[in-house]
């Protein structure tokens, strides 16, 4: 038998004998050798042909298969051939990705089917457009491998290929533009040798056989499913599929919550994919069972709970992601080390995440680690120390680290340049510092970086250039600064295509020549300084779409080739700089949404004509001139997309065109504030689009054109200040049905008023002031509902326009009292008519009162007559209203008293007669709203008509003389009544009482000795009603006794008198406070104590040593008295019969006496010192003589030199209760024999003791049920002995600092009323079922525990706590939803809760209707959680509550009526929440009588208080800051009698300061309504009487002269108001008194005249500014008088003279700025000599002359010298370097600019300086400033040489004066400089070459000079425009366009990165030769090795 090698099966080899396979591999190997050089055919005809066919069916753009051509296929790409048969048997057509631009498309030809041999096809990411998968494929038998992944397929997956019964590999995966879905799997079940099978993105949501056929398949390997929809996993039985390695379920979002058990039986999985489904509770323990895992993704599930400890025992894992689920707890440090294996690990996104400390140190072994990803886990690491980790054996790994939000700090250090593999570095939002090392470019593979949002200083380094690979980079929002030069820092950056760098100060200093990379689409400079010119380098960037380079201080021109490449952009933003020339002729943009913002600079010249497709075009506030024709009319047959259109604020001209018709997509136009005249073109009516049309401040002309009518969508007609005459249209009020705003204010508009104009029901603002109208005012106008509802807000044009976050606010000019405001955010909820100037008449007509939401009317300047309407109540939002110059009469109607907001009323001159009717509201007004009327009279005119009348009410609380007699009589007989009856049963219990000594421990509310003398007090009063007048006696109380008790009176201060019934005619023993005993009539008591020191009722004076004739006394209390620190007399000490005596807080002082431990029946002492007097005892010897005292009450008495305090007390055995707090004892010694076994009551708080131990005899007082160890140093676990302590029932061990968790045995104090652990470090977590059997406790206080937290919230258990008056829990982790926390407490303690105090617990949700039922509870404090949505109407039900914080919530909604019935509220603070709505204060406040603080700042709230509502007279505090009180001065504020801080800023008032608030201002220590709109005149006089106070109202519209101000007012501020007039009055007011002023701030105003000279008395002033008024005269000589002065700014005024010498004596001073006034003279010497603290001397733009006085040169503190402007001759001194604070960098010596001190505001200077042409105003930044500017003056000689040494210097400015010689050589110091200005003098010689060192310098003027030569080459001096070295006729080079006056020379290298010719030989020899040699060797080894043909499976 003979074989071909086409014939010869390989088969058949296995049969031969060794020696016959030997030598069949020989002939085989010849005929694989000369296959091509013998033989034709190569393979069948049949296959080839079948290919070409195959090919003509395919769509192949890029020719991949061109070569497919010829006679033998097995060479064409994609073909593989058996090496033996030739028949083709793989086919590899597909792509890595559909991306590729090489894809096929077409379809596929049935020809394959004669590729017999055929067991590969590969058509994987190609583009079949949706084509079904041909059925034609399932007959392909010999196929094993079949890809058809992402190649496009759609359609139902044919059955047919079930028939590939050999398949082993079948990739299905779905294109994701294509549909592709199977309903039934039923095919899969032939494929039982199927291995591997992808059907990722398959519809298999109708195949609910999927589990079941999958199951099939017994020999599957690799199962893909994601993304499949399948939202059912069925149950299954038996599993098949014991052999899966791999399983991705990715995707599908199961309805199931739990992975399905199955999963967990397949063992042999290496790779399990179940991310992004529904999967929650903790990951399953079962996935232990799966220890061959090799990858693990449970991402993106809701898997909750802590990493369970087994899944760190899977050493072998090497990729796990849980990336985006629930897990919280700690990452654990020991079990991740575990995981060295790791490639990529993935667990960010779970928020509860944390590393204890960061990545732990095992990472270091951590070799393989290719990817990690942490973001939002927190690490609370540095960075640092985070790289040295991971650098260990990472470095040359890592490819991706994610580290967003990760808490982490520190700098980055060198070492992240190691990590050289790392292509994604996310670091953003985090706190990282410092600046990037220059390691950083040695990440060449690094492709994104983002480290943004961090605190990144210093520059960008230079290596960051050599990043060749990044494509996106975002550092914005860091502290970079310094100059960027992008020639080196994106030398290399060849791919980047977005770069953000916003939020920076950096500098961009770009070569003329520099040419960026062309792939960059993205660009943010926003901020960067980028100009001043131009920055060409934009002409290279053709892909560029996106651009802002806003703010960027661009001042040059924009060139024509910028123009030119404009059409590349959809946004364009070059706004808010300073760019002047013109625009182009033409603005092209080709894009379909495109924004053009070129507003605020100062572009002039006509307008271009732009691109009919541009969308946004803002142009406003700019210098543009010329008409509009060629800009509106450019191409009259192009239709336009232009939407917004903005050309306010220009010089524009001539007429506005009439080509209308090609712009119908505008809404809004803006042509106001132009010189537009003409009439108004009629093509304006086909804008149908229109919705806001704005020609106001114009000169337009002519009529409202009737086309206009066609514009039916118009919001906004604003056509004022114009010439516009005629009739106003009636289509306007037909027509234009949506009018919001209808302004035709100050035309000539003539006629009546169209009744049509009723018909504009959404008309909100209606403004025709200024006309010529006439006739009556409609009575139609009640139709304008818009003005009718309140509330109702029908203007829509105030809208966002939505271009990448641009918002566009409309807005509206309006007259209001005089004055014109502009009004843009609230413009929505204006509602006014202005129908002023116009000459109107007849009657107002009544229906104008049904305009309820009218805000602002105003009708004055006509000619109205008849009467005010009467029905004016309804017009309760009426705001402002003008009557005056009319014709009105009768009387002023009473309902305008009902007007609560009304705070601004004209009717001056009309013919009003009668009463002003009285109401708070009129009577609130100046006069001038009511003068001109001849016949009217009443306040506030001075014409009195009104009779006397008794006010009402005012002695309604006073009752009669019967009714008092009445109470008497009932009063006299219900006593006998009760007399009789108590009388014997008040006997008997006082007799018990006596009898039973014991006494219970000193309650923490109530003290002991207080209840017990109140219970013995009752049941004496009762004895002494029973006994019939002591019928044994008729003498009354004994005579020596009363004169003793006189005499003693007489020596005290009694100023309430409480001792005026101690009278000598009546009998002692009914005198107050005075018991005597019933039998004897002896005085045994005196109760003369108060219940508090607080009370005005306190006794002061002295003792009187006549109380020991009281011989019988056992009791007496003078407790909390005011004695003023007097000794306790000694002779207390003699009184023997005492057993109680009560000091506490009475204001004795000094040394206790020790003869008190002669009153040896004493039984309660109490001696608790004031806090105010300092009562002390050396020894406590004494106490052993008082053997029967039981209590003992040292509190505050000064025991720190008693070192015998402990064993004195413990000779006390009958001691029961003992008070030691803050005693200010130090030491507690050791006590060997413990004689205080009956103490049931112990005090040590607040001690501080030296041990941190509590001492062990506490331990083993066993009878103690009150401990309090609070407020000391005990640290450590709480102590187990304590448990000992079974009777206790209050524990307090707050304020020390206990560690560890609250011990278990606590929980078992079953019997516990009140716990006290607040303020340690406890933590860990309280115990859920301990806690609960605490179920007796009244009070529990575990708050700023900060470690501390319920698991769970409060448990269930407390349910059961029915005691609990007091539960606080600040700081202490809840995690609970309020509405729950109320649920559980209410279920027992809503009847006896008292105090719920949860700030900062973490608590959601919001409060429900059940927060009602907790009637008792008095304190309630919720601040800083996230409580939200609103208050519940049962709020008001806790009539108890005293205490209320809601602070720093989201509660939103408005405050619910119900709050008006909370009586007890003494504090209030909801400020910092979501609340809004309108408060009616007679209904929210309408019981809370007792509120003293009420803060509501940072809410949106609208306070309505009508003119006669009275507020708690009580209130001390008010703060409003924010909410809307205005536009009325609130005059509630008058009976505010106790109010003593007050802050209305910012609360829209508009209304003078009435007088009657002035004369209540001395009550105040702080005081401010800054930044309202507050006009009229201050008041006379302020008057301050607070020792220390603050008044600010400054930014108002105060006007008219300065008040006369009180001496001792610390802190004035009435900077940027109107006030004039001039400062005699004020400042000389009383030139005797001496002022206690610091600060003064008259800034900004219009005061005239002379400063007076009378500044003696105002010695304490320590800044003082008039700058910017209009001042003249001279500096006065007593300024020198001001001491303590700092700052004296009197800058931009008229003043004149010369600086007075008396100034030297203000040696204080740091700052001095008299800049732009008419100073002359020298500068005087004396300055640089006497006031050696200057920082600051300004002194420009006056007229001194002579010489620059070398004395400045002693100023070594001085940091800003301004000379300039001035005609100041000769050379500047050489003793310039004396300047040190110049001389040195960052050397902060001033030590102006910090807070006011002592003050509540505070406040920084500021100075304006000259900075490349521009005034700028400097104030934070002022301290770090260095600036030197003499320019404009006479000064010449050289500029020495010593200048160079104010290395610190940023500005130096010497231009416009006469220097001469050459510039200074040396200036590589000055490396700070950022703008030298030597323009304009007489230099010469040639420009140093060291100013290209001086890196910062953005800005240099050498221009104008005689300087020679080429300009320096360097990176620096050629970024400057040419106009920085012009004027200088002999100079050339760079960046002049003179003549190149330098040699060519290669640029240094530039070509040293190519090698020559004769290297590039060597290498390809060399390489030819190894190449030659391995071929060889190899060739013979590969031949012998062959065994047959070679078929590899590119995916195995």
């Amino acid at each position: 038998m003979v074989y071909t090698c086409c014939e010869f099966e390989p088969s058949q080899l296995i049969t031969l004998n060794s020696m016959t396979a030997v030598a069949a591999l020989l002939v085989c190997l010849c005929c694989m050798y000369f296959s091509h050089v013998t033989s034709s055919e190569g393979c069948c005809q049949d296959e080839r042909e079948a290919l070409l066919k195959f090919k003509d069916d395919l769509e192949d753009p890029t020719s991949f298969l061109s070569s497919w051509v010829g006679q033998d296929p097995c060479t064409w790409s994609g073909v593989v051939c058996d090496n033996f048969t030739g028949h083709v048997t793989e086919l590899h057509l597909g792509w890595p990705s559909s991306r590729d631009d090489s894809v096929f498309s077409g379809k596929l030809n049935p020809s394959l089917l004669q590729l017999k041999y055929l067991s590969y096809l590969d058509l994987s990411n190609n583009r079949f457009q949706g084509i079904p998968i041909p059925s034609f494929l399932g007959s392909m038998s010999s196929l094993k491998h079949l890809y058809l992944d992402g190649a496009g397929f759609g359609g139902v997956i044919p059955h047919q290929l079930g028939n590939l019964s050999n398949l082993h590999q079948l990739g299905l995966q779905a294109a994701r533009r294509n549909v592709l879905y199977a309903d039934s799997l039923k095919w899969l079940s032939g494929m039982s040798s199927l291995r591997y099978l992808d059907l990722s993105d398959v519809d298999l949501s109708d195949a609910s056989d999927w589990l079941n056929m999958i199951n099939t398949l017994p020999s599957l390997s690799e199962l893909y499913l994601s993304n499949c929809r399948i939202r059912h996993i069925p149950p299954l039985n038996n599993l098949n599929m014991s052999s899966l390695s791999a399983l991705s379920l990715q995707q599908n979002d199961f309805d199931q919550t739990s992975v399905p058990s199955w999963v967990f039986h397949l063992q042999s999985l290496t790779y399990l994919n179940l991310g992004i489904n529904s999967f929650d509770g903790p990951i399953s323990d079962e996935l232990q069972n799966l220890t061959s895992l090799r990858t693990l993704s449970l991402n993106s599930n809701r898997f909750n709970h802590s990493i369970p400890n087994w899944l760190y025992r899977f050493s072998h894992l090497e990729t796990l992601d849980l990336y985006g689920n629930h897990l919280d707890g700690k990452v654990s440090t020991a079990g991740i080390g575990n995981l060295s294996s790791l490639v990529d690990l993935n667990l960010s996104v779970n928020h509860g995440l944390e590393f204890e400390r960061g990545i732990p140190e095992s990472f270091k072994s951590f070799c393989r680690l290719r990817s990690l990803s942490l973001q939002n886990v927190k690490l609370n690491q540095k960075v640092s120390e985070l790289l040295e980790i991971l650098g260990e054996c990472a470095s040359d790994t890592l490819q991706v680290l994610l580290l967003f939000n990760c808490q982490l700090s520190g700098q980055l250090t060198s070492r992240i340049g190691n990590f050289k593999k790392l292509y994604r570095l996310i670091l953003g939002n985090n706190s990282i510092s410092g600046s990037l090392p220059m390691s950083f470019g040695e990440m060449t593979s690094l492709i994104d970086v983002d480290l943004s949002r961090n605190n990144i200083s210093g520059t960008i380094p230079t290596s960051f250039g050599e990043l060749a690979q990044l494509a996106y980079v975002d550092i914005s929002q860091n502290s970079l600064h310094g100059v960027v030069y992008p020639e080196i820092h994106f030398a290399n950056l060849r791919k980047l295509s977005c770069f953000y760098a916003s939020g920076n100060k950096m500098v961009m200093k770009a070569k003329p020549d520099w040419v960026p990379y062309k792939l960059l689409e993205d660009l943010d400079l926003e901020s960067w300084y980028v100009g001043p010119g131009f920055p060409h380098w934009l002409k290279s960037l053709q892909y560029l779409k996106s651009l802002d380079l806003s703010n960027s201080r661009i001042s040059e021109p924009i060139p024509d080739w910028f123009w030119s490449i404009s059409s590349q952009f959809y946004y364009l933003n070059f706004s808010r700089n300073q760019i002047p020339g013109r625009l182009p002729h033409v603005i092209p943009v080709v894009l379909t949404v495109s924004y053009f913002d070129f507003s605020s600079n100062f572009l002039e010249g006509p307008l271009p004509a732009i691109s009919s497709n541009l969308t946004f075009v803002d142009l406003s506030n700019n210098l543009l001139s010329g008409n509009l024709f060629k800009f509106l009319c450019f191409n009259p047959s192009e239709m336009r997309a232009t939407e917004f259109l903005s050309l306010y604020g220009n010089n524009l001209t001539g007429e506005i065109p009439d080509c209308w018709k090609t712009w119908p997509s505008l809404s809004s136009i803006r042509l106001g504030g132009n010189k537009l005249s003409g009439k108004i073109p009629k093509s304006l009516g086909y804008v149908s689009s229109l919705v806001s049309l704005r020609l106001q401040n114009n000169r337009l002309s002519g009529q409202i054109p009737p086309s206009l009518q066609n514009c039916s969508r118009l919001v906004i007609v604003d056509l004022s200040d114009n010439g516009l005459e005629g009739k106003i249209p009636e289509w306007m009020g037909q027509s234009l049905s949506r009018l919001s705003i209808l302004s035709l204010r100050r035309n000539k508009f003539h006629g009546s008023i169209p009744k049509e104009i009723c018909g504009l029901q959404s008309l909100q603002i209606l403004d025709l002031s200024h006309n010529s109208l006439s006739g009556a005012l409609p009575e139609c106008v009640a139709n304008l509902s818009a003005m009718a509802t309140p509330n109702n807000n029908t203007l829509g044009v105030i809208a966002v326009y939505g271009v990448r976050g641009q918002s566009l606010l409309d807005t509206q000019i309006l007259v209001r009292k005089g004055q014109l405001l502009d009004y843009s955010t609230i413009l929505n909820y204006v509602r006014s008519l202005d129908l002023s100037w116009n000459d109107l008449s007849g009657q107002i007509p009544n229906e104008i009162s049904s305009l309820a939401a009218l805000k602002y009317l105003n009708l004055s300047h006509n000619s109205f007559s008849g009467a005010i309407p009467k029905d004016l109540t309804a017009m309760l939002s009426l705001e402002s209203m003008d009557l005056s110059m009319n014709q009105l009469s009768g009387s002023i109607p009473s309902t305008l008293g009902s007007l609560t907001f009304l705070n601004y009323l004209n009717l001056s001159y009309n013919n009003l007669v009668g009463k002003i009717p009285s109401s708070t509201q009129l009577q609130s007004f100046d006069s001038w709203s009511f003068i001109g009327n001849q016949e009217l009279c009443g306040p506030p005119l001075n014409v009195d008509c009104s009779n006397d009348s008794k006010v009402p009410g005012l002695m309604d609380g006073e009752e009669n003389d019967g009714e008092h007699a009445l109470y008497w009589f009932s009063g006299s007989v219900a006593l006998g009544f009760v007399g009789g009856f108590w009388g014997v049963v008040a006997t008997f219990a006082f007799i018990q009482l006596s009898t039973n000594p014991e006494s219970e421990f000193k309650d923490h509310t109530v003290p002991a000795k207080q209840e017990r003398c109140s219970l013995k007090r009752a049941l004496l009063i009762c004895l002494g009603c029973v006994c019939f007048g002591r019928a044994t006696s008729s003498e009354g109380c004994d005579q020596d006794e009363r004169e003793a008790l006189l005499k003693f009176k007489a020596d005290l201060e009694d100023p309430s008198s409480s001792l005026s019934s101690w009278v000598v005619q009546r009998d002692c023993c009914i005198w107050s406070g005075v018991v005597c005993d019933n039998f004897t009539g002896h005085v045994t008591e005196l109760h003369l104590g108060w219940s508090s020191s607080w009370d005005g009722s306190v006794f002061s004076g002295k003792l009187n040593s006549q109380l020991l004739q009281l011989k019988y006394l056992s009791y007496l209390d003078l407790s909390n008295n005011h004695f003023k620190g007097i000794p306790i007399p000694s002779f207390l000490g003699s009184m023997s019969s005492l057993k109680h005596l009560y000091l506490d807080g009475s204001g004795f002082g000094g040394v206790i006496p020790h003869q008190l431990g002669n009153l040896t029946n004493l039984k309660q002492l109490g001696l608790q010192a004031a806090r105010d007097y300092v009562l002390y005892a050396d020894s406590l010897r004494w106490l052993s003589g008082l053997s029967s005292l039981r209590y003992l009450d040292l509190s505050d008495v000064d025991l720190s030199n008693a070192s015998d305090w402990l064993s004195m007390i413990n000779t006390l055995p009958t001691l029961s209760e003992l008070y030691l707090s803050n005693c200010r004892i130090r030491y507690i010694p050791p006590l060997k024999n413990l004689n205080m076994s009956l103490l049931s009551g112990l005090s040590l708080y607040h001690n501080q003791f030296a041990q941190t131990s509590v001492p062990s005899w506490v331990f083993h007082l066993r009878s103690l049920t009150y401990l309090d160890l609070g407020v000391n140093t005990f640290d450590g676990p709480i102590p187990d002995q304590l448990q000992n302590l079974t009777s206790l029932r209050t524990l307090s061990l707050s304020g020390n600092r206990f560690n560890h968790p609250i011990p278990d045995w606590l929980y078992r104090l079953s019997h516990l009323e009140a716990l006290y652990l607040c303020g340690n470090k406890l933590d860990g977590k309280v115990s859920t079922a301990g806690i609960g059997n605490l179920s007796s406790l009244v009070y529990l206080d575990i708050s700023d525990n900060y470690g501390l937290e319920f698991e769970r919230g409060i448990p269930e258990s407390f349910k059961s706590f029915c005691h609990l008056r007091s539960l606080s829990l600040n700081n202490v982790i809840l995690n609970q939803n309020v509405s729950e926390l109320l649920e559980i407490l209410g279920e027992c303690a809503s009847d006896t809760l008292q105090a719920l105090l949860l700030f900062n617990s973490q608590l959601c949700g919001q409060l429900t209707d059940r927060i009602g039922d907790f009637k008792r509870l008095s304190r309630l404090d919720l601040r800083k959680n996230s409580i939200s949505g609103s208050l519940p109407m049962s709020f008001g039900e806790m009539t108890s509550l005293y205490y209320l914080n809601l602070a720093r919530n989201k509660i939103s909604g408005t405050i619910p009526t119900s709050f008006g019935a909370l009586a007890q509220l003494n504090y209030v603070d909801i400020s910092q929440n979501s609340l809004h709505g309108v408060i009616y204060p007679e209904i929210h406040f309408a019981n809370l009588r007792n509120l003293a603080c009420f803060y509501a700042s940072g809410n949106q709230m609208v306070l309505k208080a009508k003119p006669d509502w009275v507020p708690s007279k009580l209130l001390d505090e008010l703060d409003l800051e924010s909410c809307y009180v205005g536009p009325v001065f609130p005059h509630w504020l008058r009976s505010l009698q106790h109010l003593k801080s007050l802050d209305l800023s910012n609360s829209g008032i508009s209304e003078p300061i009435p007088d009657w608030f002035w004369s209540m201002s001395s009550q105040f220590y702080y005081l401010n309504f800054s930044h309202n709109q507050i006009p009229g005149r201050l008041s006379h006089v302020i008057p301050v009487v607070s020792t220390y106070s603050l008044v600010d109202f400054s930014f108002n519209c105060l006007e008219g002269a300065l008040p006369t101000i009180s001496s001792n007012l610390t802190f004035l501020d009435l900077s940027s108001n109107l006030l004039s007039g001039n400062l005699f009055k004020f400042f000389c007011f009383n030139p005797s008194e001496m002022r206690a002023t610091e600060f003064l701030n008259l800034f900004g105003n219009r005061l005239t005249g002379e400063i007076p000279d009378c500044w003696k008395t105002w010695q304490s002033l320590s800044i003082m500014r008039l700058d910017r008024n209009k001042l003249s005269g001279k500096i006065p000589r007593s300024l020198g008088y001001l001491s303590s002065l700092r700052s004296l700014r009197l800058q931009n005024n008229r003043l004149s003279g010369e600086i007075p010498p008396s100034l030297q004596n203000c040696s204080r001073l740091v700052t001095v700025d008299l800049g732009h006034n008419g100073f002359e003279g020298k500068i005087p010497e004396w300055m640089g000599q006497r006031l050696s603290r200057l920082s600051i001397l300004s002194l420009p733009g006056n007229k001194f002359h002579g010489s620059i006085p070398k004395e400045i040169c002693n100023l070594q503190s001085l940091q800003i010298l301004d000379l300039s402007h001035n005609s100041l001759s000769g050379i500047l001194p050489k003793c310039i370097a004396n300047l040190s604070a110049m001389a040195t960098p960052n050397n902060d010596t001033s030590g102006l600019i910090s807070p006011f001190a002592g003050a509540w505001k505070s406040f920084s200077d500021s100075l304006i300086l000259t900075r490349n042409g521009q005034l700028l105003d400097y104030s934070t930044i002022l301290n770090y400033v260095r600036s030197l500017d003499l320019s404009s003056n006479n000064l010449s000689g050289r500029i020495p040489n010593q200048i160079t040494s104010l290395v610190a210097i940023q500005y130096l400015n010497l231009s416009h004066n006469s220097f001469s010689g050459a510039i200074p050589e040396d200036l590589t110091a000055m490396l700070s400089l950022e703008s030298m200005d030597l323009s304009t003098n007489q230099l010469s010689g040639s420009i140093p070459s060291t100013l290209g060192s001086l890196t910062f310098l953005n800005c240099l003027n050498l221009s104008y000079n005689n300087l020679v030569g080429k300009i320096p080459s360097s990176t620096q001096l050629q970024s400057f425009d040419s106009w920085s070295f012009i004027g200088n006729q002999e100079l050339c080079g760079p960046p002049l366009n003179a003549a190149d006056c330098s040699n060519d020379s290669r640029a240094p290298g530039l070509m040293d990165g190519e090698e020559n010719d004769e290297e590039h030989a060597l290498h390809w020899f060399s390489g030819s030769v190894v190449f030659g040699f391995v071929a060889g060797f190899w060739g013979v080894i590969v031949t012998l090795a062959f065994v047959g043909p070679t078929v590899t499976n590119p995916r195995i």
